[in-house]
């Protein structure tokens, strides 16, 4: 199972989020590297730098909904192979309309 969407420990994550926090696949275990603050006017996401050598894209996404199709960008993609952290702000304009958000973590091409 070395797909990007294959989850060999059945712990819930993906492949690409195990590898994306240095995680290991085989090993069932919760992501301990995103930390939120949220409050009516500003939000803000933290996501530590990763330790692998293949680049990997944090982009911030919301929906209206949750389906599938609903999911739009609010935020440019931020490079999570930087030494610090990479901290977003989310403000209440981006999130007008979208009371759901998550991360996407995808591969640099």
């Amino acid at each position: 199972a070395r797909s990007e969407s294959a989850d060999p420990d059945n712990d819930g994550l993906p492949n690409i989020i195990e590898f994306a926090f240095d995680l290991d696949p085989t090993v069932a275990q919760p992501i301990p590297h995103i930390w939120t603050q949220i409050n009516p006017s500003n939000s803000v996401v933290m996501l530590s730098p990763l330790s692998n050598d293949i680049p990997v894209q944090a982009v911030i996404e919301a929906s209206p909904s949750l389906e599938p199709n609903s999911w739009v960008a609010i935020t440019d993609p931020a490079d999570l192979s930087q030494a610090d952290p990479v901290v977003i702000n989310l403000t209440q304009d981006m999130l007008n309309g979208f009371p759901f958000v998550r991360v996407r973590l995808s591969t640099s091409p």
